[in-house]
């Protein structure tokens, strides 16, 4: 049996009939056989039985001194790898790829070419991840090039909907936008639900940012309704998630829990520990919106549990210092607040295993900052937000997360309105106005062109507030920053997530 006709199949996510045809594989080709039965279970969200049958069949092609072999071994190991989560493995694993492949091209071979688009596929996801944008743009571009050379476009769908993925993460929401539509288009012309899945899912991320709610509603419904037929339950878990982020958006939290619970159910049969505590974070989250501290308690505690059985890594250990945090900020009691205050600064301060789990850390404190100065009418408090904020735009800017650059100059300007410094306000805004233009992040540059006018329309009053020697806690009101920052909080995971 060709190995030609199993790749056609998969490439147009028919695995049912990629699997027929696997099936029909003689003895001799058990490393064929557990190669593509592993990409099979990778499109299906069976990470760790894939990574499973890629090991076996690499110490089948270890018994052999055939490169292109061991290559192909290599990246699907690899591809496993990312889809779990453990980036550095799937990062050497890639390396010892292109070594492998290092003396072949697709002019000695346009076989191999197959080869070489899974490369730089899962290489562009692995620099997206880092947050090494250009680099990931550079490799998803030769990841088309080679495509279109090899003819196939029922892969031109992922593709498009992975370079769309990473003009996400810089900001330029609009351009990402374009290719998440130009994916759809593809997969919708070859009338294939598998192909369809992405590129909806991330058009209802995309509306969501935009605050369309209706929209995100209707793409995420989409997704999930595919992902559901198709049975990946990986991507069904994501889709419960995302519409749990809907609702919650929506101030339904009960909604909101019951689609994160269904999530967390699909990712603990799954087996991966970190999307399962991400998953479990979220829970604490929603559980505090609803004061509900038992079950909040109860969702931090299987944080703790999953923690036992992963001693060593640093990332489960400080997500479960973090709903620790979150549960100790959300009661009402002083002695709780200052705890969760201790935490998030431990947090902060360690070596960041975790981008977002930092930028959480550091935006939840500013939070408490700012309810200390309401409850002490201490202004000097505002001195730690300033060294936060900067150390949030710093961290955003290593990333290429202009989205919260942007977003952090909106809430320093509100920040120098309070305290009376209204020309630096300006210049602040006019800063995050010039950032989402030159990334074309309209969403941004409507919000923040809108808080423009609203100060600039309030000038007088503020004025007169500063003349009357106002007290800070009513100049706090009257900005509506607590509101703004809340807000930052509740989006980030959509917005900045990498």
């Amino acid at each position: 049996m060709s190995v030609e006709r199993v790749q056609e199949m998969l490439s147009m996510g028919n695995l049912s009939k990629a699997q027929t045809y696997l099936d029909e594989f003689s003895e001799d080709q058990h490393f064929e056989k557990n190669l593509y039965h592993s990409l099979i279970l990778i499109c299906k969200g069976d990470y760790q039985r894939a990574g499973d049958l890629a090991v076996e069949a690499q110490d089948i092609a270890k018994l052999t001194q055939d490169n292109i072999k061991h290559a192909c071994g290599h990246v699907v190991l690899a591809y496993s790898l990312l889809k779990l989560g453990k980036l550095d493995e799937a990062k050497y694993y890639i390396a010892k790829t292109e070594e492998k492949l290092a003396n072949y091209s697709m002019d000695d071979d346009l076989d191999i070419g197959y080869w070489f688009r899974y490369l730089y596929q899962i290489k562009g996801s692995i620099h997206a991840r880092f947050g090494e944008i250009n680099e990931s743009l550079a490799s998803f571009e030769k990841c088309l090039e080679i495509t279109l050379q090899l003819g196939q476009k029922g892969l031109l769908p992922g593709i498009y909907n992975n370079i769309g993925y990473s003009y996400n993460l810089v900001g330029q929401s609009t351009t990402a936008y374009e290719y998440f539509l130009k994916s759809l288009e593809v997969a919708e012309e070859l009338d294939n639900n598998f192909l369809m899945y992405y590129p909806l899912s991330n058009l209802g991320n995309y509306y969501y940012g935009q605050g369309d709610i209706e929209n995100a509603t209707k793409y995420h419904t989409r997704a999930l309704n595919l992902a559901i037929i198709i049975d990946n339950k990986a991507n069904i878990a994501s889709q419960y998630r995302d519409m749990s982020q809907i609702y919650r958006f929506k101030g339904e939290f009960e909604e909101s829990l019951n689609y994160l619970q269904k999530s967390l159910e699909l990712r603990n049969e799954i087996g991966n520990p970190i999307w399962s505590v991400f998953t479990l974070i979220y829970l604490v989250e929603i559980c505090t919106d609803l004061n509900r501290f038992d079950l909040a308690m109860a969702y931090s505690d299987q944080i703790k549990e999953i923690c036992k059985l992963n001693k060593n890594n640093k990332l489960i250990d400080q997500i479960y210092r973090m709903a620790d945090g979150l549960i100790c900020k959300a009661k009402p009691r002083l002695k709780s607040k200052s705890e969760a205050m201790k935490i998030f600064r431990e947090i902060i301060e360690e070596e960041m295993v975790d981008y977002d789990n930092t930028v959480n850390a550091i935006l939840h404190l500013c939070d408490l900052l700012l309810f200390e100065i309401k409850l002490t009418n201490e202004s000097e408090v505002l001195l730690e937000i300033h060294t936060l904020t900067a150390k949030l735009i710093q961290m955003a800017e290593a990333n290429n997360s202009h989205t919260l650059i942007g977003e952090i100059l909106g809430l320093q300007a509100g920040i120098a309105i309070i305290e009376d410094n209204f020309s630096h306000a300006l210049n602040l805004y006019d800063k995050a106005l010039q950032l989402a233009k030159t990334h074309k992040s309209l969403t941004l540059e409507k919000k923040i062109k809108q808080l423009r006018e609203n100060f600039i329309n309030e000038s007088e009053n503020w004025r007169t507030l500063h003349e009357k020697n106002n007290g800070i806690i009513q100049k706090i009101e009257k900005s509506n920053v607590e509101s703004y920052l809340k807000e930052i909080i509740k989006l980030k995971d959509n917005l900045f997530q990498k």
